[in-house]
């Protein structure tokens, strides 16, 4: 492992989705996840809800097509489109 952060294969990653535990293989965490699978995982459609990286006392809105690259305790927040955020 070349990092405190990294995991092997077949090992979970835990992220967090507004306070819901999310688990995501460890392989795919470290190349990124499709954000809108992401979402979907949680059970917000990524059709009404934006996603948020929070990190550092930041929010940083995230394509959901796009990819993501997660570690172990990352934490999104999930808020429906039609609800301002920030």
């Amino acid at each position: 492992m070349d990092s405190v952060n990294e995991k092997s294969d077949g090992e979970a990653i835990r992220v967090l989705v507004n306070k819901k535990e999310i688990t995501v293989d460890a392989k795919e965490g470290q190349a990124g996840v499709i954000v809108g699978e992401l979402m979907g995982q949680a059970g917000y459609p990524k059709e009404d809800y934006d996603l948020f990286l929070i990190s550092g006392g930041t929010a940083e809105r995230l394509d959901p097509d796009g990819p993501v690259s997660v570690e172990d305790g990352v934490k999104f927040n999930a808020v429906r489109r039609s609800n301002p955020y920030g």
